[in-house]
């Protein structure tokens, strides 16, 4: 069972009532229950520390997240400079050995970069959306998405998330990011192999 986790485990930070008995059920009756997730923002070790505060006995090999398929994917000189859609305090050492700048207001840091990477959209501003794109209309680089959802359910309505943006870049400037997580095929490759069994992909 491949679960996703906002809107599945929990909306917002309140863990939904039944559903951590119901994996346990599961895991009785000898079934693999895997977390799939576009949670982008953090690393796997602090998802499974999220999960586990929520009563969600998940192991970290048990998540698997867009920002992991980000990681896996990603082939680049390690000097290759990245500027990165994040919260302030956004750890991205699981990234690997790449060259990160948190994107802000400068737009000269918009324009030296070589490639973006949209993680997560917690203190993204229209502001720097604007910015992005007219440095994308001014040179053309890659835009690689760790968190393909367009919006995410809190406790009090959505929020828009990276994708979102990703979406109207790609609009106005007419470059066509890379989304590395839900739907898209590369998480769910990442969750067969780590199932360490043969999956019929007719029946995901």
């Amino acid at each position: 069972f491949l679960l996703d986790a906002l809107g599945v485990l929990h909306v917002g930070e309140p863990a939904i009532p039944g559903t951590a008995s119901r994996i346990d059920m599961l895991r009785q009756m000898g079934k693999k229950v895997l977390v799939v997730s576009n949670a982008a923002s953090v690393p796997a070790a602090a998802l499974r520390e999220k999960y586990l505060r929520l009563g969600y006995d998940f192991e970290e090999a048990e998540i698997v997240s867009s920002r992991a398929t980000l990681a896996a994917a990603l082939d680049c000189p390690s000097d290759f400079h990245w500027g990165v859609m994040a919260v302030p305090d956004a750890r991205l050492y699981d990234l690997g050995p790449i060259r990160t700048t948190l994107l802000c207001d400068d737009p000269a840091l918009f324009a030296a970069v070589e490639g973006f990477l949209l993680v997560g959209s917690g203190s993204w501003t229209e502001a720097r959306q604007l910015l992005l794109e007219e440095a994308l209309l001014a040179r053309a680089r890659p835009v690689l998405v760790a968190n393909p959802d367009i919006i995410a359910p809190r406790e009090a309505g959505f929020t828009a998330e990276p994708g979102h943006f990703a979406h109207r870049l790609a609009d106005r400037t007419g470059i066509v990011p890379r989304f590395y997580g839900k739907p898209f095929p590369e998480i769910f490759d990442l969750a067969f192999a780590r199932l360490d069994a043969q999956v019929d992909k007719a029946r995901v």
